[in-house]
């Protein structure tokens, strides 16, 4: 468990030295794109989302989803925010409205050129919904990804993601076995491309996650891929597939946990409005 905790630590500090020395060496005029200080934005997204996988997960095949972020920008290369998500669902056991995320977080980027730049941010996640056993995000916990961003203009960018988590709650899983994450660490690529009012979009996560005891681990991946169309200057329309599933499990208990007993697959139309 030692040498675990070891190894995230070290690639936090890692990660978080790295964005900060750079600043030293950085060209300010690369933050031309960037918001000014002062700048407020805030983006919402209303999304239908149909199950194409039937699974014996318990999880609701259909739900509206809606959520929002607030973005203030106190300097020109930092700013916080707060993002929150909600479902209704139409035919889980609940029958209501659910709130899923409250995030509040702070973010700090650093151009390292014209077209690689690093962001280094943390947020603390709100356990807004303690009786909802399906989200365990939803339970309370703190982050801290750190974004490295290829852009090559005016259509390509690939962005190398690294997230830690520290959890605060003891949950079950939808099955009702004993999942009891402590930490999770998230490697993530994510790429997009775009040509005029198109955007293609492609995402692929793998998350691993520690019990309590420190004597399991287990992972999963996500994937996600996604169309945009810039409608408007302020609209944009979005059809986007996600999927996950169990990659590995190590029960070094002697237990074993199935989260999904085969591989979840949506497909969601939404709409979002940015102001």
């Amino acid at each position: 468990m030692f040498n675990r905790l070891w190894k995230i630590f070290a690639f936090l500090t890692f990660s978080y030295t790295l964005s900060f020395e750079v600043a030293s060496a950085q060209d300010y005029d690369c933050y031309k794109k960037e918001p000014e200080a002062g700048d407020y934005l805030q983006v919402y997204n209303l999304s239908y989302n149909s199950t194409l996988v039937d699974s014996d997960n318990k999880y609701s095949t259909r739900y509206l989803e809606l959520d929002g972020r607030h973005i203030y920008s106190f300097l020109k290369d930092s700013d916080v925010f707060v993002y929150y998500r909600g479902q209704k669902l139409f035919d889980d056991n609940t029958e209501k409205y659910v709130a899923v995320d409250t995030h509040l977080g702070y973010r700090h980027r650093r151009c390292l050129s014209d077209e690689w730049k690093l962001i280094a941010s943390a947020f603390y996640a709100a356990p807004v919904n303690h009786d909802l056993r399906k989200y365990d995000h939803s339970y309370g916990h703190i982050a801290a990804p750190v974004d490295l961003i290829w852009k090559y203009y005016p259509s390509l960018s690939v962005n190398f993601r690294a997230t830690a988590r520290r959890y605060f709650f003891q949950f079950t899983d939808n099955e009702g076995g004993k999942t009891l994450k402590e930490w999770a660490f998230e490697p993530a690529v994510l790429l997009s491309y775009e040509i005029e009012d198109l955007a293609f979009n492609a995402a692929v996560v793998d998350f691993m996650g520690w019990d309590f005891n420190g004597e399991q681990i287990y992972s999963e991946y996500y994937h996600e891929e996604s169309i945009e169309w810039a409608a408007t200057k302020k609209w944009t329309v979005s059809l986007t597939h996600k999927s996950d599933g169990r990659i590995a499990n190590y029960a070094g208990t002697g237990y074993d946990i199935t989260l999904h007993d085969e591989d979840r697959s949506e497909i969601a139309l939404g709409i979002s409005f940015t102001e």
